[in-house]
């Protein structure tokens, strides 16, 4: 008796540790533990519902890389018949070695179209990159209260006039062949105002917004701001001159801007 309860007892423990086995490797599958980008973080993430004749959600989520500069080939979520981005090319989109990006309303973000079940506010809804190495970047946005904006058409916001029209120089600048990119400007007839920002609008003043091939990188202020390690190709700099009050400023009827290429051999 006491040796068919060992024996019973063994396969027992031997069912478990395959059980266990099975399980382990059925989980690093479904999560794709083995193929998970470590080094790149999403934060941030939130989907707006739209309103008017093309319903959808608008996504902005902010990437921060600490590792080498990344390339993105493909973008899906299986709640959505469509996820695309909208004012730019995923091909192009970088998030650069040392850097953080964001996908924001104003610049590149993401379009969620055909999403499946009912878009209350506070349902998580996946998402996942996948990166030019073939690893992936898993994480969920969170619904937002509706915009009662119809942005069907995705009409742009009214630009601010502004004279005499600035003049706008960048420079990128590095300090070896393989370290990370800064960027500075030079910007006549405008005036860079950190003190009255989000509190009166003054002509003439007020900051910038810089992109990285469509992509913002934040809000630029005057002197230098880092990007970050680039990968080899070819990318565009652009910075937007906007008031105060975040309202873009336009001459005959076009935004402020001035851009710059950055070629990384």
């Amino acid at each position: 008796m006491a040796q068919r309860m060992r024996h019973s007892a063994a396969r027992l423990l031997a069912g478990v540790v395959i059980l266990g086995a099975v399980l382990g490797v059925g989980s690093a599958f479904w999560f794709g533990a083995s193929n998970q980008a470590r080094h790149i973080v999403a934060s941030a993430g939130l989907a707006v519902p739209m309103a008017g004749a093309m319903p959808g959600l608008m996504v902005t989520l902010s990437l921060t890389n600490t590792g080498e500069a990344v390339t993105f080939s493909a973008l899906s979520s299986p709640d959505a018949g469509i996820t695309h981005i909208m004012g730019g090319e995923l091909a192009s989109v970088v998030v650069p070695g040392g850097g953080t990006v964001d996908f924001a309303l104003d610049g590149a973000h993401i379009m969620m179209m055909a999403v499946s079940g009912d878009l209350r506010a506070g349902r998580l809804i996946p998402l996942q990159f996948t990166l030019g190495d073939g690893s992936v970047l898993k994480t969920q946005v969170t619904v937002a209260d509706a915009d009662p904006v119809d942005h069907s058409l995705h009409a742009g916001m009214a630009g601010m006039p502004i004279e005499p029209a600035p003049l706008i120089s960048l420079t990128p600048l590095r300090d070896s062949a393989s370290g990370p990119w800064r960027i500075t400007a030079a910007v006549d007839h405008f005036v860079f105002d950190t003190e009255r920002v989000d509190t009166e609008h003054v002509p003439g003043a007020g900051h910038g917004h810089l992109y990285l091939n469509g992509v913002k990188l934040g809000r630029y202020c005057g002197g230098e701001m880092a990007i970050g390690v680039l990968p080899p190709g070819e990318h565009t700099v652009r910075l937007d001159l906007n008031t105060n009050l975040h309202q873009p400023y336009a001459v005959d009827g076009k935004g402020v801007s001035g851009q710059t290429r950055i070629v990384v051999d």
